[in-house]
């Protein structure tokens, strides 16, 4: 589901890069694994969002939860999913977590910037017992409907957030990556910030990926919204630069080079791992 056909706002929240889930009976929680100061983590409206806390607990409020069914959680043929796997106790103990979002099912999820991953660039004990032919994502859109149709109800904990209705939807953002293209070893570094938060889980990432660009659209959502930080700063960079050359800054759409593809991978499933 992607629209309000019945009137209801929606709420899409867009997660963007390093996150390991725990899909829960009752909800979903979305783990951010402390990468220090290699990674941003931001969170709030688009191109305004402000530094998460470390250590931050952050519930999401304001939406109408529902219950778990097989179509409002992570698509295994989309993400990693480890089974009858937990998080290690001493995850937040050795600060491996950046911070926590606790988030109600949605009406469901669309796992976006997917790239394959071949059996070959996978290695340890834990690779023989995945599919051969795996996908990733880098981007996670979780759609809801907002409680009573009032915006104004919605939180995510104690952030700073000023939810903005445009259209029937509010677009809520949250990041955990890079501003500047990731090298191969951040890449691997990242894969195994994620995978050790799982305990009894051996798998490294033996070569890099790439992220393919967003497989379709999410209504509400402007097809800029999914890009990361690595191309954001890019067409920022040409916006600074056209506003000091006093030339017409709306021109810079038409130049789609800050706009194509980007080389950064960094990405969580939960109870899956994606990348």
């Amino acid at each position: 589901m992607g629209s309000n056909e019945d009137g209801t706002p929606l709420l899409n929240v867009i997660l963007h890069g390093l996150f390991a889930f725990d899909q829960q009976k009752d909800r979903i929680v979305a783990h951010i694994p402390n990468m220090g100061s290699e990674h941003q983590y931001k969170a709030g409206n688009w191109l305004a969002e402000t530094n998460l806390e470390e250590h931050a607990e952050l519930a999401l409020e304001g939406v109408q939860p529902n219950e778990r069914t097989k179509d409002n959680q992570l698509n295994p043929k989309h993400n990693i999913i480890f089974k009858d796997t937990v998080f290690s106790e001493n995850a937040h103990k050795c600060h491996c977590i950046h911070a926590t979002l606790r988030l109600p099912y949605p009406i469901a999820i669309k796992s976006l910037r997917r790239t394959r991953v071949p059996a070959d660039l996978l290695g340890g004990e834990t690779s023989a017992s995945l599919a051969k032919d795996l996908e990733c994502a880098t981007v996670q859109v979780l759609t809801y409907k907002i409680e009573d149709g009032d915006d104004n109800l919605l939180k995510l904990g104690d952030h700073p957030w000023e939810p903005v209705l445009a259209d029937g939807f509010v677009n809520l953002h949250v990041y955990s990556e890079p501003e500047r293209s990731p090298t191969d070893d951040h890449l691997r570094h990242a894969f195994q910030a994620c995978t050790d938060l799982f305990m009894g889980v051996d798998l490294v990432l033996k070569g890099p990926l790439q992220a393919s660009p967003p497989e379709e659209p999410v209504c509400g959502v402007h097809e800029f919204e999914l890009q990361d930080l690595v191309q954001r700063q890019r067409w920022l960079a040409v916006l600074g630069r056209r506003i000091k050359q006093g030339r017409d800054i709306q021109t810079i759409w038409d130049d789609l080079t800050p706009f194509a593809g980007s080389d950064a991978c960094t990405a969580g499933g939960g109870t899956c791992y994606g990348c």
